[in-house]
């Protein structure tokens, strides 16, 4: 476990952008009616949002940036940095951080890069902004989190097809007053357990990679196709990341009472639900936006937060977010009173 603590950090606003399209799960043709009735009793997945063909993840990151922008009152000049967090870039290169600074008008001085995580990546993206903002050169820094995961998904694949959405993120972090307590971590041998097995310089893509096939688990995708082994997930769910959110109290000395909210990675309700009985945690402290938007990544927590919760709500609060995942990846942070003034979600 890493631990760090970060003081006199602020984050002001959050804004989430997800498509217009709403899909329901209990329409799709492709699955028989006992397959998705037992889809949604485990995961909770009603509803999800899918991007349009044309529509990328850093354009939903745009559509949330420049909300979040006006919402806080800020001039484009004021802001330092980009981070954008996400697997679903619009290019392998260019980054989609420097894309996104011409997008917005930002000043060329503008601090611009890329980081490539999933579920764990929000958690990880505001550990970076911290981190530039506590040198001191830096005032103001966006963090653009978020993935277009249906792009990646067989339609066929009745672990995956029917879990993930669509959204993207933007968040400001700035000097202020609240403190911040990060535990971030990671274990590169379960990278099998979910991988894109083709599309980057290892296994290049071919016409092959596009050619389904049925895989041992009974599901029939693509190598081109995001693969998930539920199973390990699951189980390195239970081994890492709730000892991980327990050494996070102990090295931060706040107790889980402290805590108003618990704001997980929305995985699926099993898992979370599993997460919280073990830490007995009160179902009011847990939000969850898995019933409308399913698993939407790197976006999930800043999604639950802006669809659940109220600016009011979380005034001088201590809120836990945890994220796990692909990788593998996991970290937890504590934030105390996070000056939370501008929350707001929206369509593209």
């Amino acid at each position: 476990m890493s631990y760090i603590t970060f003081n006199n950090i602020e984050i002001p606003g959050i804004t989430v952008c997800v498509p217009t399209e709403k899909v329901c799960n209990r329409e799709l043709k492709e699955f028989t009616k006992e397959e998705i009735e037992k889809f949604i009793k485990v995961t909770g997945v009603e509803y999800r949002r899918i991007a349009a063909k044309e529509v990328t993840t850093l354009d939903l990151g745009y559509r949330a940036s420049l909300d979040l922008i006006e919402g806080l009152k800020l001039e484009k000049e004021e802001i330092d940095a980009i981070i954008f967090v996400s697997q679903t870039p619009d290019y392998i290169l260019p980054a989609s951080a420097i894309i996104l600074q011409d997008k917005l008008g930002l000043p060329k001085s503008t601090l611009a890069f890329d980081v490539s995580l999933g579920c764990s990546g929000y958690v990880y993206g505001l550990f970076i902004a911290a981190s530039l903002v506590q040198n001191g050169t830096l005032k103001n820094v966006l963090l653009v989190s978020g993935d277009t995961v249906s792009k990646t998904i067989s339609p066929k694949d009745k672990t995956m097809a029917m879990l993930f959405g669509d959204a993207c993120s933007a968040t400001l972090i700035r000097k202020g007053t609240s403190d911040i307590y990060f535990s971030l971590n990671s274990d590169g041998g379960g990278k099998d357990h979910l991988i894109i097995k083709d599309g980057g310089f290892r296994n290049p893509m071919t016409m092959s990679s596009f050619e389904t096939y049925m895989w041992e688990d009974d599901n029939e995708r693509a190598d081109c196709h995001l693969y998930m082994n539920g199973l390990e997930i699951f189980n390195f769910t239970l081994r890492e990341v709730i000892q991980d959110a327990k050494n996070l109290f102990n090295e931060s000395g706040i107790s889980k009472d402290d805590i108003s909210y618990f704001v997980y990675h929305q995985a699926n309700k099993f898992m979370n639900s599993y997460i919280s009985k073990y830490l007995k945690l009160k179902e009011e402290s847990t939000p969850e936006s898995l019933l409308e938007y399913g698993n939407t990544s790197s976006a999930s927590i800043p999604l639950t937060i802006c669809s659940k919760l109220t600016v009011e709500e979380l005034v001088g609060k201590r809120i836990l977010l945890s994220g796990f995942g692909v990788g593998l990846s996991w970290g937890h942070c504590i934030i105390d009173e996070p000056k939370l003034t501008y929350l707001n979600l929206l369509e593209l």
